[in-house]
């Protein structure tokens, strides 16, 4: 029974304290940090951005406001276009592919082909 208990408490910890990704159009820069728009604390956590056709554009994530970790961009067609790595808000590392998925150079406007 205490086994059970102790289960169930876990699960219901990591489920309570994942949370979901918000709507990346919502976030407000400012003095150089990334907020949610209804936040008083520099957002940390994934925002996710879409294409007009519906399919993702962009997933990036935030630590206390600024890029750090994955930050994934697809073309309109579905292809990745880009994946760059950040930490407290430096880049740390990227690589880029054309629409047909071949590797390219990537721009320096971020994740994409010149």
């Amino acid at each position: 029974m205490k086994q059970t208990l102790l289960i169930i408490t876990a699960l219901m910890l990591i489920v309570g304290c994942s949370s979901d990704p918000i709507d990346g159009s919502t976030l407000v820069r400012k003095d150089g940090l990334y907020y949610a728009s209804d936040a008083n604390e520099p957002y940390s956590g994934v925002a996710v951005w879409y294409h007009e056709n519906g399919q993702k554009s962009d997933e990036r994530t935030y630590k206390d406001g600024k890029k750090d970790g994955l930050f994934t961009e697809w073309h309109e067609n579905g292809q990745k276009s880009g994946e760059a790595t950040f930490k407290d808000g430096e880049l740390i590392s990227e690589k880029c592919w054309d629409q047909d998925g071949d590797e390219c150079e990537c721009s320096e406007w971020g994740p994409g082909c010149d």
